[in-house]
């Protein structure tokens, strides 16, 4: 028996054994898994680092562009107004020389308008009943034109006339005939 017993405990450890060998593959398959989880732990933190400093330099880049831009829009900005300056200036200077021109001008067209007036006036005495001649001719003719006009529509009012009434009187002895035929059919069907 004791035989037996010993190689009953022999397979009781070879099994514990086992259980343990298996046990420890388990923790090599989990040590080789986390092994494998660092080393990509580490690749990854290295990409992170390195896409750091990219977005960083990135970063930067955009800082220094946008600083050029506010610099350029400044610079914009300060010329603009050196313009706008100039641009009130010359408006002013071409204001007075523009004043200075419409008062000359006005001189001048008041000169003119002076002499053309007394001339004017002399040319009309000398033409007063020339003209007032001419004046009552033509006021004749538009007299004449417009009786010649009121007659033509006066006679084109009576032709209307007369024609409305003919329509009229047609569709009176119309109605009429119609209504004896209904009275005679009335009274003698």
């Amino acid at each position: 028996m004791e035989k037996s017993s010993k190689l009953e405990r022999f397979d009781v450890t070879l099994n514990e054994l086992e259980g343990e060998l298996s046990k420890l593959k388990g923790v090599a398959e989990a040590y080789t898994k986390l092994q494998e989880l660092v080393n990509t732990y580490k690749t990854i933190t290295r990409q992170l680092e390195e896409y750091g400093k990219t977005v960083e330099e990135l970063v930067l880049q955009q800082v220094k562009k946008h600083q050029e831009i506010e610099a350029a829009l400044a610079e914009i900005a300060e010329a603009n107004n050196a313009n706008f300056e100039k641009l009130k200036e010359l408006n002013a200077e071409a204001d007075k020389s523009q004043s200075a021109q419409i008062e000359q001008l006005r001189k001048e067209n008041k000169s003119f308008y002076l002499d053309f007036e007394r001339t004017l006036k002399i040319q009309l005495e000398e033409n007063k009943s020339e003209i007032k001649r001419l004046i009552e001719e033509e006021r004749q003719k538009i007299k004449e034109l417009v009786e010649a006009e009121m007659e033509k529509r006066f006679h084109t009012l009576l032709s209307s006339q007369r024609k409305t009434q003919t329509t009229v009187l047609i569709f009176g002895i119309a109605t009429l005939l119609a209504l004896i035929t209904v009275i005679v059919k009335l009274f003698f069907l």
